[in-house]
């Protein structure tokens, strides 16, 4: 359900570009990852992988069958361990 509502709304989503231009203007630059082949995980569950191991993750889309979601640049080598442990490829 997830997923559908974020490829619904990723043709929609004018917020997601906008929030992440008003981290960039603060200060609060982050890294995004592309990921084609979530190793059977559905993104809302990929979000929690990362928020439950202290991840933050904002600007989750699913755009042409890829997930897109963006962390702290202070958190990207984290994350990129956290998904490819997990079976993520990104």
């Amino acid at each position: 359900m997830f997923d559908s509502i974020l490829k619904a709304g990723a043709g929609l989503d004018w917020i997601s570009p906008v929030a992440a231009i008003t981290r960039e203007i603060f200060g609060e630059s982050g890294h995004t990852f592309l990921i084609n082949d979530s190793g059977g995980y559905t993104g809302k569950e990929v979000v929690k992988l990362l928020k439950g191991r202290g991840v933050r993750v904002w600007s989750p889309m699913v755009i042409n069958e890829t997930l897109a979601i963006t962390v702290p640049k202070a958190q990207a080598d984290r994350a990129t361990d956290i998904l490819l442990r997990a079976g993520i490829v990104c």
